[in-house]
């Protein structure tokens, strides 16, 4: 029997599991062995660097050879960054509602360095990295600014949605499916992320 892909669901600020639970059993109906690993933001004493570690740690964990991430708001700079550190293994990435530039009076010190360490990685990363990126965001967002939720040469997936939480809960229900297309498309393909259904 041929293994199912494995994704992993990094939560932002919030950290509310018993929402991305849902958000896993959706995508396990997909053909995921799907988990959520927190990546810690409130926990903020300790470095970026020793938090990052101890996240990839979680991920290794898992023994696969195909993951996929998909990253909620903060999360999506750590999905990112866990992309350029295990590039062998991280097949495709999904941020979704993420800061990938700079936001200022930050009160969290650790989003704001992993911002930082995002925004550079995305100036470095080639084409061939950029193209396994999709950057989902909403029409209007009070919480992330729409325009930095956009990097030169990063596909990008625009919702027809508003506010931060239900444009998360729109993008990981009901276009799961479109975003299940960009993971499995090859990286040269073009896939239409049109959702089949809105919420009325």
């Amino acid at each position: 029997m041929k293994q199912k892909p494995t994704l992993v669901i990094i939560p932002g600020i919030g950290d509310d599991l018993a929402i991305y639970k849902t958000f896993a059993r959706r995508w396990e109906r997909l053909g995921y062995d799907a988990h959520v690993i927190p990546f810690g933001w409130a926990e903020n004493s300790a470095p970026l660097g020793s938090k990052l570690n101890g996240f990839l740690e979680k991920i290794d964990a898992l023994g696969t050879s195909e993951l996929y991430l998909i990253g909620v708001s903060a999360g999506g700079t750590a999905a990112i960054t866990a992309m350029a550190r295990r590039m062998n293994k991280v097949k495709k990435v999904i941020a979704v509602c993420s800061p990938l530039d700079t936001m200022f009076s930050l009160q969290n010190p650790l989003l704001a360095d992993s911002i930082e360490q995002t925004r550079y990685l995305l100036l470095h990363f080639n084409d061939e990295q950029k193209a396994k990126l999709l950057s989902v965001f909403a029409l209007y967002d009070q919480t992330v600014d729409t325009r930095l939720s956009r990097s030169p040469g990063i596909r990008t997936l625009r919702i027809p949605m508003i506010l931060h939480p239900l444009t998360i809960y729109v993008a990981l229900m009901v276009y799961a499916r479109r975003l299940d297309a960009f993971f499995k498309s090859n990286l040269n393909t073009n896939v239409s992320l049109k959702p089949e259904s809105l919420p009325c």
